[in-house]
């Protein structure tokens, strides 16, 4: 891994619940994200995360399943989507910048009649 931050630069973060649902998933992504991000610290791959999100999820035939794509009604194809559970997706950004912008574009992919959204 190239990181050029150390350990415990990567260690010092600050977590914001803004818009946060206290619901059973929303509580699941927190068992599962806080320990992981205290460990490992932030500043790796969006990838990295995702990867070991996932696998204490359950892995990839647990959580991997596909959302319907429709554009104006009509259906468009399928898109993968990993699941905290039925009907509750995630999703893992490394972004800073424009994060209102990506919110509505993923809302807007969320608003199937099989997903809920959850935004994390």
């Amino acid at each position: 891994m190239n990181c050029h931050v150390t350990l415990e630069q990567r260690r010092e973060f600050q977590i914001q619940l803004a818009n946060w649902n206290d619901d059973g998933p929303a509580r699941r992504m927190e068992e599962v994200v806080l320990p992981l991000v205290s460990d490992w610290g932030t500043g790796l791959s969006r990838s990295l995360y995702l990867e070991a999100v996932v696998a204490l999820l359950g892995g990839e035939e647990q959580c991997r399943h596909f959302a319907a794509t429709t554009w104006q009604g009509y259906p468009t194809g399928r898109q993968p989507v990993h699941l905290i559970e039925q009907f509750v997706a995630l999703e893992i950004t490394c972004k800073k910048e424009e994060l209102d912008v990506y919110e509505s574009h993923l809302r807007r992919f969320w608003q199937t009649p099989t997903l809920r959204v959850f935004c994390g």
